[in-house]
C-alpha cells in the first residue's frame, strides 16, 4: 500500500515472494496515456495478496465443534491448510452454514446451508455476529488448533480508484465482498487499466469487476 500510494506515472512496484494480507487501493497518483504505474512481481517471485488472515486460539465448543471468540468480522470465507502455490490441490473451503438475512432472494446467491451452530455437520464454518464467535467442524473432527485456520476478512484486494495502472504477474486469494457489500470483486480495475498472468481464485463473490471510472479496461492470459 505505501508504495502505492507514493508511485506515479512511469514507476514500476516490485512485489517480492511472499504472502501479503492487506487491501491495496490505489487512490491517488496513477499513471497516464501510454505511461501507466505499474505493480508486479518480482523476477518470477510468487507473491501472493491475500484477503483473509490467520485464526488461533480455538476452545472446544462441543462434540468435533470448535469456536474462536472475540471475532468480530463477519467472514464469509473458511481454509484449513490453504496451499497458496496449488489452491485447488487442498482441502476445500468449509462449507458456510447460513448467512445474514437479506442477501437471498436474487439470483446472485445460492439458498443458504442451515442457519446455526445445530445445523454444523463436518467440514463446515458458522459465525455468529450476535456472539462475534467463529465455530469450525473439521472434516476429519481434528483440532483446528492443529491446522493453518484462514478466515476471510478484506472486502476487496486491489481497488483501483485510479486509471492507467498495469498488474502482472500477482496471485489474489480469499476476498471477503459479500459481508459488507453484497456484490463485489476481490480485484475491481480502473479506466484504461489492465491485468496480464495475475491469478485470481477463493473470491467469495466475484474475481475482477472492470470499468470503474470510464471503460477500457483489459484482462489478458
Amino acid at each position: 500500500q505505501k508504495a502505492m500510494d507514493t508511485a506515479v506515472a512511469g514507476d514500476t512496484v516490485y512485489v517480492r515472494g511472499g504472502v501479503y494480507r492487506e487491501q491495496v487501493e490505489v487512490l491517488r497518483g496513477g499513471g497516464a496515456a501510454g505511461n501507466p504505474v505499474r505493480l508486479q512481481n518480482y523476477n518470477g517471485e510468487p507473491a501472493v495478496i491475500k484477503g483473509s488472515t490467520v485464526v488461533t486460539n480455538w476452545v472446544l465448543h462441543s462434540g468435533n465443534i470448535w469456536k474462536r471468540t472475540g471475532w468480530t468480522v463477519n467472514s464469509q470465507q473458511v481454509f484449513v491448510d490453504f496451499n497458496d502455490a496449488a489452491p485447488t490441490a487442498g482441502p476445500k473451503p468449509l462449507q458456510q452454514i447460513g448467512m445474514p438475512s437479506g442477501y437471498y432472494g436474487a439470483w446472485e446467491y445460492n439458498a443458504p446451508v442451515g442457519s446455526g451452530v445445530s445445523s454444523m455437520i463436518a467440514g463446515s464454518f458458522y459465525y455468529d455476529a450476535a456472539g462475534t464467535t467463529l465455530y469450525v467442524w473439521l472434516a476429519d473432527g481434528s483440532n483446528p488448533n492443529n491446522h493453518v485456520m484462514e478466515a476471510s476478512v478484506r472486502k476487496r484486494l486491489l481497488f483501483m480508484g485510479r486509471p492507467y495502472i498495469a498488474v502482472q504477474g500477482l496471485a489474489f486469494r480469499h476476498s471477503n465482498s459479500s459481508a459488507s457489500m453484497q456484490q463485489g470483486a476481490a480485484v475491481e480495475l480502473s479506466s484504461y487499466s489492465s491485468l496480464h498472468r495475475c491469478d485470481i481464485q477463493f473470491a467469495d463473490f466475484s474475481g475482477v469487476a472492470m470499468g470503474y471510472l470510464k471503460s477500457n479496461t483489459e484482462v489478458t492470459e
